[in-house]
């Protein structure tokens, strides 16, 4: 015989009570009830763009999203979720030289990303050719995935190449002149360079002696690596007595010690500081300008170091460079190798990450380059899933497909 359920409503009731025998569901949150803590690991990108990821921490049942207004901005994986979730972003590369911002909006919470544009720098602003014709050579220095063009009138004046990617070295070619001096100014990225020819020279009509013509140059190499602990170095400057030159750096970070102009045979002494950002994947650089007035205008001396415990991850067996680690719905083994310099004094250990990730050895401290290893179980859900935890202090993410 079954159960009799009596149900009773009073008239005065507005809403009626259903009868059932079972227990009352427990009631979703409210907004008011939702408090969602949202943090993004990067905000500020290179024109070489990157990979960032967005933490979410909230009540299990509280649902949130994510968007982007701009499309260099890329979520990858899942855009939503309930509860605690992370979504890796992925920052499309900048081939520009203005800078941009995008919106990353998450759980009804903005935050702005900026991406600096490719700044492009020339060894001098102005190059001259004698009237007999020849060829001088230009340093552009720019990120490695930063595209510059020659644009201007090159009827006269070539450059090789006219077009590049990253750093280079351009040859300033001109034909023997038969007219008078002539000059062109032509734009390289988003820098001018004045190209200068002299006319043909007849003789002079009191040849005297006269005072010797300036020649300079330097005993430095113009590419110096400094240690991460900083150092000290020196430029020798190569010239007659009462020639003039000047010296002076880009960045605050490396001085020039000794004076900075003079005449004369010199050597400009610079201090690098030491470097303490730690475990970064890109070098920075400065570079000690030596100008003088002669037709090549002086010489640059581009100083770069790494940062202290300067690390990269790469994906084992290959050498595919990562900071994301996809697995498919049916799980896996992942194998990351990651390097640091020096490995003589970075120590780092493993921390962070969902408990659906197993690291062998997670906590133990090492010292230098290491592997390990990531392994995913298969995902029993539908819906895709993120984490991230931190090696040293860079985060690496792992992504899972949900199942089909």
């Amino acid at each position: 015989m079954g159960k009799l359920n009596v149900c009773l409503a009073l008239a005065v009731s507005v809403a009626a009570t259903a009868c059932s025998d079972s227990t009352p569901a427990t009631p979703s949150p409210t907004p008011s009830t939702c408090t969602f803590v949202v943090n993004v690991s990067g905000s500020q990108f290179g024109p070489d763009g990157g990979s960032a990821a967005a933490t979410v921490s909230a009540p299990a049942r509280c649902a949130w999203s994510a968007s982007s207004n701009a499309d260099w901005v890329k979520l990858q994986g899942t855009a939503s979720g309930m509860g605690d979730g992370t979504v890796p972003l992925s920052i499309s590369a900048l081939d520009g030289a203005a800078d941009r911002t995008a919106t990353l909006t998450v759980a009804q919470t903005n935050f702005t990303l900026t991406q600096n544009g490719c700044v492009v720098r020339l060894s001098a602003a102005e190059v001259r050719l004698p009237d007999t014709g020849g060829s001088s050579d230009l340093e552009i220095d720019t990120q490695p995935g930063c595209s510059w063009r020659v644009e201007g009138d090159l009827s006269w004046a070539a450059f090789d190449p006219p077009t590049g990617r990253g750093a280079s070295t351009v040859r300033v070619n001109a034909p023997r002149n038969q007219s008078s001096s002539r000059e062109v100014d032509v734009q390289v990225g988003a820098q001018a360079v004045k190209v200068h020819q002299d006319g043909p020279m007849g003789p002079s009509p009191n040849p005297g002696p006269g005072p010797a013509a300036c020649v300079y140059s330097i005993d430095s190499p113009v590419e110096v690596l400094v240690p991460i602990g900083g150092a000290v170095g020196r430029v020798g400057i190569n010239t007659s007595p009462g020639c003039a030159w000047s010296a002076t750096s880009t960045q605050p970070w490396a001085r020039i010690r000794s004076v900075t102009s003079g005449t004369g045979a010199a050597r400009v002494e610079y201090e690098v500081d030491r470097n303490t950002a730690n475990y970064q994947s890109d070098l920075r650089k400065a570079g000690i300008e030596i100008r003088w007035p002669s037709p090549t205008q002086g010489q640059n001396v581009w100083l770069s170091q790494f940062a202290d415990c300067n690390s990269a991850f790469y994906i084992y067996p290959g050498n595919q460079r990562a900071d994301l680690l996809p697995f498919g719905p049916e799980g896996g083994t992942q194998t990351v190798q990651h390097l640091v310099d020096p490995a003589f004094s970075c120590t780092w250990r493993i921390e962070g990450g969902a408990d659906w990730i197993t690291i062998p050895l997670r906590e133990q401290i090492r010292r230098g380059d290491g592997d390990f290893r990531v392994v995913v179980p298969p995902n029993p859900s539908a819906l895709s899933r993120t984490t991230v935890f931190q090696v040293g202090e860079r985060p690496i993410a792992v992504f899972q497909a949900g199942r089909q």
